[in-house]
């Protein structure tokens, strides 16, 4: 059986219990609470989290660990440190990314996303090769033993000073590689962009999505993200009243590393517009946001760019 699927009957077999009813009213007062960046989750509201917002994040982590893949030998990794773990995504998608992992370590301090975390993990087949920690993730002093530390999604529940912070201690330590994961919002752009200019005034290297270590090209009013579509089970649509069957997860990542270990020259920053005899690009180089226009009569560019797609590298 695939692993998504492992996932998804363990998250129907905790579920059963609690009347779909309930679980809408708990789903529709977790998305408002989502709406006002309220951070105090009922038991309740959690478990909706793993019905509705569980399989988006997981997408959204693939997606990211794809990424790194795609740039970074990552038969290095053997030890990853997940600094706020919540429901235990990162058991679903790191072990299925990264082969040679050996040691996954779950730090968080919410004793119900732990007892879910490790609930919903009890067929995984690697579940003997994670570790437990209740602890308050700022209180983690050493990532030495890390090969990869990885925040996803918790970067609002921290003050500016503590991510400095938590950043500083990743660039001090032996750990080779980080990993950000955040909403595709502006406001979590912003938590990105102010990581990697402090990356980068550290000497730290971007591997991803940006191709270079330049400044920002983004303008103020406008944020760097990316998409992820993934089909929506029924209980999904039934708790989000949807008609359609799938739904496109918005979300902006950074990866670093001490070490870059491949250099490409641009990224699609949105949807490729495909006219009649051309294909155009938005671009994101170290000249800053390029609008590309690749014409059909350059055959080998123009049957590339139609293949690619939002967040794709461009060489």
């Amino acid at each position: 059986m695939a692993l998504n699927e492992l996932l998804q009957l363990a998250i129907e077999k905790k579920l059963f219990s609690i009347g779909l009813k309930n679980l809408q009213k708990d789903a529709k007062n977790l998305s408002q609470k989502y709406k006002q960046r309220s951070l105090k989750l009922s038991d309740e509201e959690k478990l909706a989290y793993i019905a509705m917002r569980l399989p988006a994040t997981l997408a959204v982590m693939q997606e990211v660990f794809f990424q790194l893949n795609s740039f970074y030998q990552t038969t290095r990794i053997k030890k990853l440190l997940d600094l706020g773990s919540g429901p235990g995504t990162s058991i679903w998608a790191a072990f299925s990314n990264f082969l040679s992992l050996e040691k996954l370590t779950l730090v968080e301090q919410d004793p119900f996303f732990l007892s879910l975390s490790k609930d919903l993990s009890i067929e995984h087949p690697d579940k003997n090769k994670v570790t437990w920690t209740s602890k308050d993730l700022r209180k983690i002093s050493d990532f030495n033993e890390f090969d990869l530390i990885l925040l996803s999604y918790v970067m609002n529940e921290l003050s500016h000073e503590e991510i400095k912070h938590l950043i500083e201690k990743w660039v001090k330590s032996t750990s080779e590689l980080l990993v950000i994961i955040e909403p595709g919002t502006k406001f979590g752009f912003e938590n990105i962009r102010a990581i990697r200019s402090q990356l980068i005034k550290n000497n730290m290297k971007i591997v991803a999505p940006c191709p270079h270590e330049e400044k920002c090209p983004m303008q103020e009013n406008d944020w760097c993200h990316f998409y992820k579509r993934l089909e929506r089970s029924k209980i999904h649509r039934y708790l989000k009243e949807a008609d359609l069957g799938f739904e496109d997860e918005k979300f902006s990542y950074l990866i670093a590393s001490k070490h870059k270990e491949k250099e490409y020259l641009a990224r699609i920053l949105r949807r490729p517009i495909i006219h009649k005899g051309h294909v155009q690009l938005t671009l994101c180089t170290k000249d800053g946001l390029k609008n590309e226009i690749i014409s059909q009569k350059d055959k080998t560019h123009y049957k590339l760019a139609k293949s690619l797609g939002w967040g794709d590298v461009y060489v």
